[in-house]
């Protein structure tokens, strides 16, 4: 059985689904991280909801590919979980004060 975490609070980021099973999250250093497993080789879809389109950088693994939806404030990032930390996204929203909100998502196989 598989359980698809949705409508979500991670940290100050909003978690709209996941495909992959969330492990664990935390605020660390100021930043909202989160663990996210599947077996290698299954693919993962994770939703995340924002008040304007974020920047996604991958530190190490393969980027996922990156869909941004202006009407709905979605973020979806897909991806294939292939080991330990994959991938590191790190997604970056300023707001119009220029404050930074940062979040980690590491798919993990």
């Amino acid at each position: 059985m598989k359980a698809i975490i949705a409508d979500y609070q991670l940290g100050s980021q909003h978690l709209v689904y996941s495909t992959s099973q969330l492990m664990t999250h935390a605020t660390i250093a100021g930043r909202d991280v989160a663990l996210l497993w599947a077996p290698p080789g299954q693919s993962g879809e994770t939703v995340l909801r924002y008040s304007s389109q974020p920047t996604v950088t991958t530190l190490t693994g393969t980027a996922p590919t990156v869909n941004w939806d202006s009407s709905t404030g979605e973020l979806r990032l897909d991806y294939t979980h292939q080991g330990v930390t994959e991938h590191v996204l790190s997604v970056l929203v300023r707001d119009a004060s220029h404050n930074e909100a940062s979040t980690e998502n590491h798919p993990a196989a």
